[in-house]
């Protein structure tokens, strides 16, 4: 619930999100826009349906008509092919990557009126560069894609988390801590890297509100694998700290 509000309450108006991650805030967020009707202005994307599932993109066509006719003949190409692989009809394997590739890059090309963001895991999977021609910015919780010549200047989110909601470990709620910090962490090390030591700062210590207070004791599986990478991640946040404050 924490994670949802955090994302909608701090995106621009009429942003554009990417992001996989149903688990943790995609359902929600549609639960909060679609019925409670909050920032019904932001479209929120899941890309994994996006690629594999040709019903999502009339839910998509009603949600943002607009957004979605300025890329239709890509589209149109593109569901072609996934159409015949849905229906486990005879498809080109490689034509079918090269339309995807094409509608990806003409959706957020065609539409860079409206800000456009991603979540971090997104952007970390090596199999699946996500639209390379674009910078990633960290920005708030998630990051910005922009094309190369641009800038953007950073503010400080207002994040709401309940710590005591979350104090179980696992493999969720690690997660949600987790992928909230690390695009804070990174915009606190691109202003470390400025030499701006005191906005730095300021996200360091709100990355590290996210730090999970339980140890792995009695963790297994999953789980525990998830929660030992979640402890070396904020170790990488908090060595930050450390080097603003000698």
């Amino acid at each position: 619930e924490d994670y949802a509000h955090n994302v909608l309450n701090n995106l621009p108006k009429n942003a554009i999100i990417f992001s996989t991650q149903w688990d943790f805030w995609l359902s929600g967020a549609f639960y909060y826009q679609l019925i409670e009707k909050e920032r019904p202005d932001i479209l929120v994307i899941d890309k994994a349906m996006l690629r594999d599932r040709p019903w999502y993109y009339h839910y998509l066509h009603t949600r943002a008509p607009e957004v979605m006719e300025r890329c239709k003949m890509e589209e149109a190409k593109f569901l072609e092919q996934l159409n015949r692989f849905d229906r486990n009809e005879p498809f080109d394997a490689t034509a079918i990557g090269a339309t995807y590739t094409a509608f990806m890059e003409a959706l957020v090309t065609r539409n860079l009126d409206r800000p456009i963001y991603a979540t971090s895991e997104i952007l970390e999977d090596p199999e699946d560069p996500f639209l390379p021609n674009f910078k990633k910015i960290p920005d708030g919780i998630q990051f910005r894609l922009l094309p190369t010549d641009s800038a953007l200047s950073v503010t400080v989110p207002k994040l709401a988390w309940r710590d005591g909601h979350y104090q179980r470990r696992n493999y969720y709620t690690d997660n949600a801590r987790l992928l909230q910090a690390l695009p804070l962490g990174a915009t606190a090390e691109r202003l470390l890297k400025e030499g701006r030591n005191g906005e730095a700062g300021q996200f360091v210590e709100l990355a590290l509100k996210f730090l999970p207070k339980g140890t792995t004791e009695g963790l297994i599986g999953r789980d525990l694998d998830f929660a030992r990478y979640t402890d070396e991640r904020f170790a990488r946040i908090a060595e930050m700290k450390t080097r603003l404050h000698p």
